[in-house]
C-alpha cells in the first residue's frame, strides 16, 4: 500500500510544500496586483492632469477668439474656430467625467476632487458656454458687459481647474507614496518568503534527512539502540517510524544471532547425521548377505541413532496374511513369543500393516492400554514404519521407547526413506534367492537331460546289436540247414 493511501492529504509532505509555495505565491501576486493598480491609477491621474490643463487652454482660446470676433464680427474662420473650441471643451469635460480605462485616464476618487470638477463644469455649462455660443452664432452682439462677464467667468474657471490639478497632484503624490510602500513591501515579502521557504525546507526536508543520515551512520557502526523521534505525520514521519522498526528488528536479530547460529549449527549437524545414517544404511544394505543379517544391522543402526529402548523388523507373508518377526532388540521373550507371528489387522502393528501407513502410538493416551503387551513391558511409545519398494508392501519395523517420544517431520521422512531402502535390499535378496533357485533348477534339468540321452543311446546300441545278432543267427541257421541237406543228398 502506498503512502498516499495511508496519509491524509493535509499530512503529506508534498501538500505542506505546495501549501507553503502557494501561500507565498498568493502574497506575491497580491503585492504585485496592488503595485500594478497603483501604477495604473498614477498613470490615469497624470493623464487627467494633462486633460485638465488642456481644458484651461481651450477656455482661454475660446475667450480670446470671442474677443477677436468682437472686433471682426464678419470673420467666419474665427467663428468656426470658436465653435470647434466649444466642442473640444465639451469633449474634454465629458472625458474627465466618464474616464477612459484604455489610456488609462480618470479622475481620482475623492469628494474634494469631485466637487471641484463639478464646480468648474457647472461654471462652463451655465456661465461660459452659453455666452460663447451666442457670440459664435450672433454677429450683432454689442453688449460690453457680456464680454466683461465672460472674461471674469473664464478666469474663475481657470482658477478652479488649477485647484483641481493641485488636488489631483496631491492625490498622485499620495498614491506614489503607496506605490513605493507596496514596492518596499514586495521586496520585504520576497526576502521574508525566501527566508520562510528556506526555513520550511530545512524543517520539513533537510532536518529529517540529516537525522536519518545520522541514524544510519550510527547504525552502520553497530549502534542498534539508536531511535529517532517521530515528530510529524507526513512521509518523513512514516519513514522515521519505519527506521525505528528496522532498528528494533536489527537489534533483535543481532541479540539473537548467537542463538540462531547455534540453532542453524544444530540443524546442520542433524542433517549431517541423517545423511551419515542414510549413507551407512545404504552401504550396509547393498552388501550381499542373508535377510536376518540385513535386518539385524539395519535395526541396530536406527536404534542407536534414535536411542530407542527396543525394536523389531517384521516381514509380511502375503499368502497367509501373516507378519513374521525376523529380528528384535530390547524386548522380552514373552513379547517375542506373543507377537512372533501376527495376523494382518491384529493388535496395533497388524492394524498399521492392513492400512499401510506410518503410525506413532502414544500408549499413555490409549483407552485400552493395559491390555497391550507393549504397555505391560513398560514402553510409552511405539512407532510403526512400513517396509516397501515400488508400491509393494514387504513388512514393517518398530521402535519402542520407554519415555515419551515425538518425531519431527524430518525424522519421519528419514525413517520412511530407510524403510524404502530396506525394502529394496529385501527385494534384492529375494531376487538373488530366486536366481539361485532358478540356476539349480536349470542345472538339474541339464543333468536329467544328459541322463536321459545316455539311456537312450544305450538302448539304441543294444537294439542294433540285437538286430545284428538276429541277422547272424538267421544266416547261421540257413547255412546249417544247407549243409544238412547236402549230407543227406550224398547219402
Amino acid at each position: 500500500m502506498a503512502l498516499e493511501d495511508v496519509l491524509p492529504g493535509r499530512q503529506r509532505l508534498s501538500s505542506k510544500i505546495i501549501g507553503a509555495l502557494l501561500t507565498v505565491l498568493l502574497l506575491a501576486l497580491a503585492a504585485i496586483s496592488v503595485t500594478l493598480l497603483l501604477s495604473w491609477q498614477l498613470e490615469g491621474s497624470s493623464a487627467a492632469i494633462n486633460e485638465a490643463g488642456g481644458l484651461r487652454m481651450h477656455a482661454y482660446r475660446a475667450s480670446l477668439q470671442a474677443l477677436l470676433l468682437q472686433k471682426e464680427p464678419e470673420n467666419k474662420a474665427l467663428r468656426f474656430s470658436l465653435q470647434q473650441e466649444i466642442k473640444q471643451t465639451d469633449a474634454v469635460l465629458a472625458l474627465l467625467q466618464q474616464g477612459d480605462p484604455q489610456r488609462p485616464l480618470y479622475l481620482p476618487s475623492g469628494d474634494a476632487i469631485a466637487e471641484k470638477f463639478q464646480a468648474g463644469r457647472e461654471r462652463w455649462l451655465r456661465h461660459i458656454r452659453p455666452v460663447l455660443q451666442k457670440i459664435a452664432s450672433d454677429t450683432n452682439v454689442k453688449d460690453a458687459s457680456l464680454w466683461q462677464t465672460m472674461q471674469e467667468q473664464v478666469a474663475l474657471m481657470a482658477a478652479q481647474v488649477d485647484q483641481l490639478n493641485q488636488l489631483i497632484e496631491k492625490d498622485s503624490e499620495q498614491r506614489s507614496a503607496w506605490l513605493r510602500s507596496s514596492q518596499l513591501a514586495l521586496m520585504a515579502l520576497a526576502v521574508l518568503g525566501t527566508i520562510v521557504l528556506i526555513y520550511l525546507m530545512f524543517l520539513l526536508i533537510i532536518q529529517p534527512v540529516t537525522r536519518l543520515q545520522e541514524g544510519m551512520q550510527r547504525m552502520s557502526e553497530r549502534d542498534f539502540e539508536v531511535r529517532l523521534p517521530v515528530e510529524t505525520d507526513d512521509e518523513f514521519g512514516q519513514v522515521t517510524a519505519g527506521f525505528n522498526e528496522m532498528g528494533d528488528k536489527l537489534a533483535e536479530l543481532y541479540t539473537s544471532l548467537e542463538r540462531r547460529v547455534a540453532e542453524k549449527t544444530a540443524e546442520l549437524e542433524g542433517q549431517n547425521r541423517e545423511l551419515a545414517l542414510l549413507y551407512d544404511c545404504a552401504s550396509y544394505l547393498q552388501q550381499p548377505q542373508k535377510v536376518e543379517q540385513l535386518c539385524e544391522g539395519f535395526l541396530a543402526r536406527i536404534r542407536n541413532y534414535f536411542d530407542a529402548d527396543g525394536g523389531s523388523v517384521r516381514v509380511l507373508d502375503p499368502i497367509h496374511s501373516n507378519v513374521h518377526m525376523v529380528v528384535h532388540h530390547g524386548i522380552s521373550k514373552d513379547l517375542v513369543e506373543a507377537e512372533h507371528c501376527l495376523k494382518v489387522g491384529d493388535c496395533l502393528c497388524g492394524a498399521a500393516v492392513s492400512n499401510k501407513i506410518t503410525v506413532i502410538h502414544d500408549l499413555r493416551k490409549m483407552d485400552r492400554k493395559h491390555e497391550l503387551q507393549c504397555h505391560k513391558e513398560g514402553f510409552s511409545a511405539v512407532s510403526v514404519f512400513q517396509i516397501q519398494t515400488h508400491q509393494q508392501h514387504l513388512g514393517f519395523f518398530n521402535l519402542h521407547f520407554r519415555e515419551p517420544k515425538v518425531f519431527t517431520k524430518s525424522e519421519v521422512v528419514l525413517l520412511e526413506t530407510l524403510g524404502q531402502l530396506l525394502g529394496v535390499a529385501l527385494e534384492n535378496v529375494r531376487l538373488a534367492t530366486r536366481e539361485r533357485e532358478m540356476a539349480v533348477s536349470e542345472e538339474r534339468n541339464l543333468v536329467a537331460q544328459g541322463l536321459h540321452d545316455s539311456i537312450a543311446q544305450g538302448l539304441t546300441f543294444m537294439n542294433i546289436q540285437v538286430h545284428t545278432g538276429a541277422r547272424h543267427y538267421r544266416s547261421d541257421v540257413s547255412g546249417t540247414r544247407a549243409k544238412a541237406s547236402g549230407v543227406r543228398a550224398k547219402r
